[in-house]
């Protein structure tokens, strides 16, 4: 039954005018959502909490999940960022794998796969895989996070 309904909803989104794989509107619509993802990524790496929380969305319930700790709120999420950053000297973040699927014109699922490699104040390094799943919807004009999940595989 699932994957009737996922073949329907990409055979909807793949039918919509103008929103064929390759279409103009498809390809700035995707630029789009892989530049607010790296916005967010910019502010992460300058250790900016209200940067990287500029656009998630305030209304959306459970915004964040990381590493199996589900944050029911955008201000949960945020306060948990500061304090994390506290002990960081660096971060940075390196995708091998970035793929857009769009569940609408307005609605699109990313899914990502890289590393993590961070720096504590105290010296320590350490880099670890990451993945993560990234829902975003167009809101006034702008790509607006309203659920990402992010963790470390063992793997």
């Amino acid at each position: 039954m699932r994957t009737m309904i996922a073949a329907g909803i990409l055979w909807l989104v793949a039918s919509m005018p103008g929103w064929a794989e390759e279409s103009p509107a498809r390809r700035a619509a995707e630029e789009a959502v892989l530049a607010r993802l790296e916005a967010m990524k910019t502010a992460a790496e300058n250790l900016d909490a209200e940067g990287l929380f500029r656009f998630v969305s305030a209304d959306a319930p459970a915004p964040i999940a990381q590493d199996g700790v589900l944050f029911t709120t955008r201000e949960e999420a945020l306060a948990s960022s500061r304090s994390g950053f506290q002990d960081v000297a660096s971060v940075s973040y390196q995708f091998d794998h970035q793929s857009v699927t769009f569940l609408s014109p307005e609605s699109a699922l990313v899914v990502a796969r890289g590393s993590t490699s961070v720096t504590l104040k105290d010296g320590r390094s350490f880099t670890v895989p990451s993945a993560q799943t990234t829902i975003l919807t167009l809101q006034d004009g702008e790509w607006i996070v309203i659920h990402s999940h992010r963790s470390s595989p063992s793997r």
